[in-house]
């Protein structure tokens, strides 16, 4: 058997992380970061200039990227930080001049913050409603980031949509939870998994009576988030305003489901998992602040104590204690 030690684990280890000159993003500067070739990349030199077919994340300032190419312009191969993956993509020339080079033999790392406060982050997701921010997959941020003159970017959705071509102005699921933490929550739905606390966990193989359904749900705090995990990605909403607060796609936008149609929504992201296959829900608490955030009512009111409620989620009388009236008067006798 081959012995296991710490220097072998340190050893292999190594090729996660990504060595090298980090160029960090000014402080009023942002980086597009386009598809990897991990995720199909596609991009054509042509006298209409250069096209992608999705965008997969863009660095906020303090963010870092390691550029493997200088030369290789106008689209420059760089590696950067994903949640806790070190994954490869493209940048355009342009936007060089909103890095710094730190001249640093250093491995990429996430900038050191803090949160927003409730306030803040409840003010940011009310923006977004009340402006009617797009949908962008891979986006977060609220401004336009300007594309060279020589540069289109076409959805990833360009099938449901061939017209759309975006000016790199919105969010995605994950995307507004990165934002909103001030970048402190992973720009990945798969990384959600492990970035807070899990309070609640549902398997969408298995079978829940809605009394459970509305009991969980009745637990969940202001600015925690539901989490799906499917086999081939997720979606995720935040518990905003007594309701759920999601980007959903390209058609809808930001969407805001009221306190009353809480349970519904979530029936439908649950129903979507169990057709997914292999699919896991969790209500994850993160904001340092949640814990001694106490909201006027609960995003959930358990109207019937659940003893009282049969497994289709109905509400029956129960039962006597003893049975019938001729066991009852039996027992008294005794």
């Amino acid at each position: 058997m081959q012995k296991i030690t710490l220097s072998g684990i340190l050893f292999s280890l190594i090729p996660l992380l990504a060595y090298g000159n980090p160029y960090e993003v000014k402080p009023d500067g942002k980086v597009p970061i386009f598809t990897s070739q991990d995720t199909t990349f596609e991009y054509e030199k042509s006298a209409k200039g250069t096209e992608c077919s999705a965008l997969d994340t863009v660095l906020l300032p303090g963010e870092q990227i390691n550029i493997l190419d200088l030369e290789a312009r106008p689209i420059l191969p760089v590696e950067y930080l994903l949640g806790k993956r070190v994954l490869k993509g493209y940048i355009h020339q342009d936007f060089l001049e909103n890095v710094i080079d730190t001249q640093a033999n250093k491995p990429l790392q996430q900038p050191k913050a803090k949160p927003l406060s409730m306030k803040e982050c409840d003010a940011i997701l009310k923006r977004c409603l009340d402006e009617q921010v797009p949908y962008c997959w891979g986006g977060n941020n609220f401004e336009a980031i300007p594309l060279p003159s020589d540069y289109r970017f076409i959805t990833k959705s360009a099938d449901e949509n061939p017209d759309v071509i975006f000016e790199l102005r919105g969010f995605d699921y994950s995307g507004i939870l990165h934002y909103i933490s001030n970048g402190i929550l992973p720009h990945c739905t798969k990384d959600l998994k492990d970035a807070g606390q899990i309070v609640r966990k549902f398997d969408c193989s298995k079978a829940y009576p809605t009394w459970q359904r509305v009991e969980r749900l009745s637990k969940l705090k202001s600015l925690d988030y539901i989490l799906l995990l499917t086999p081939k990605g997720g979606h995720v909403l935040v518990v905003y305003n007594g309701g759920l607060f999601e980007f959903r796609d390209i058609k809808s936008g930001c969407t805001f489901t009221p306190r009353e149609r809480v349970l519904e929504r979530f029936n439908e992201l649950f129903d979507y998992g169990k057709r997914a296959g292999k699919s896991e829900i969790y209500f994850i608490t993160w904001h340092p602040e949640a814990k001694a955030y106490v909201e006027r009512r609960p995003l959930m009111k358990v109207e019937k104590a659940k003893k009282g409620w049969n497994r289709n989620g109905l509400f029956k009388k129960p039962k006597p204690l003893f049975g019938n009236k001729e066991n009852k008067e039996s027992q008294n006798n005794k």
